[in-house]
């Protein structure tokens, strides 16, 4: 597959847009010219936005002179807004990297973006209709533009199919430490000197709504009762993970594996080593005032009207 590159311009600078894309093609990669057949039926402008980074591996955005403006009593020709926002947009969500900026005749740039790497085509002999009094009119593109543009091409870092360089997710998603002790242990009460407690780790991915998360849970279990100890690591599906509007997160956990590692020592009962039923269960965290990055709370798994296991949560975001 070739690499798709998607072409932004003003409505006024299409024919140079696909001027453009002619040039892109030449490097042996697809250009998509940014105009109405874009837009699916139904679909709003910042909806289109939103799904380009998923679409392509790279962007090239036409600053061109289309508006008129004054600032600090010097006139200036400056790209209309929309290509501004593309280029925040796609930059955030491809990376700087792969969004290449090609600035044409006078435009100026907001001063933001100095310091920001671009390809200056120079005069190319393009005006917008109402700049200057001078009616739209295209020429070719310089040698050394074209030049520059290749180079920036060959030099994008290539990536799988409809994968997106920067993936957006809510800000929980990530790898969280976690210390779990119970307080109730297959229907037991755990009390000193006995202590039973899990540590291990979760990798979440939720998306920006906070809503239909996933991810993976793992860690062991140590059992340490009236001489007794044990070890089982333990693997489980977060089955779903929920973020509401006051940062409580909740998980839908399902145990997927649960292999006794060491043992020692009389067993008590033969209920600490049974298998639990296999049944989702749910934890409920809430943040932690003074504590960064931390969220607290409990889990209950139970079974009929009996509590059959009980414990405080304690998550502590690592990556």
């Amino acid at each position: 597959m070739k690499p798709r590159i998607f072409v932004g311009s003003s409505t006024e600078a299409l024919e140079l847009a696909r001027s453009v894309a002619a040039a892109v093609e030449a490097a042996g990669m697809t250009a998509v010219v940014w105009d109405i057949s874009a837009f699916p039926v139904g679909s709003t402008l910042l909806e289109r936005i939103e799904s380009l980074a998923d679409e392509f591996e790279g962007a090239v955005l036409l600053v061109t002179p289309d508006v008129q403006s004054v600032r600090s009593g010097r006139s200036t020709n400056e790209p209309v807004s929309n290509v501004m926002f593309e280029y925040g947009y796609l930059s955030a969500r491809l990376t700087r990297r792969r969004v290449a900026i090609c600035v044409f005749e006078d435009a100026a740039l907001p001063s933001d973006l100095q310091g920001v790497k671009i390809i200056n085509a120079g005069a190319v002999g393009y005006r917008a209709a109402g700049v200057r009094g001078v009616g739209h009119r295209m020429a070719e593109l310089p040698n050394r533009m074209i030049g520059e543009l290749t180079t920036w091409l060959e030099g994008l870092p290539r990536s799988a199919e409809r994968i997106p360089s920067v993936i957006q997710l809510h800000g929980y998603s990530g790898t969280w430490e976690i210390e779990t002790r119970f307080k109730t242990w297959r229907g037991m009460q755990v009390t000193d000197p006995n202590e039973i407690f899990w540590f291990g780790f979760t990798s979440l991915f939720i998306p920006p709504s906070g809503r239909g998360g996933k991810g993976v849970m793992y860690g062991s279990n140590h059992v340490h009762w009236a001489g007794y100890k044990s070890r089982h690591d333990v693997v489980s599906d977060v089955r779903e993970a929920t973020v509401d509007e006051c940062g409580a997160l909740t998980l839908r956990v399902l145990i997927l594996r649960r292999h006794l590692v060491s043992e020692s020592g009389q067993l008590p009962d033969d209920r600490f080593n049974a298998e639990l039923p296999e049944k989702d269960f749910y934890i409920h965290l809430e943040p932690v005032a003074g504590q960064p990055r931390e969220l607290r709370g409990v889990h209950l798994y139970t079974r009929g009207i009996e509590t059959y296991q009980e414990a405080v949560e304690r998550y502590r975001r690592i990556e």
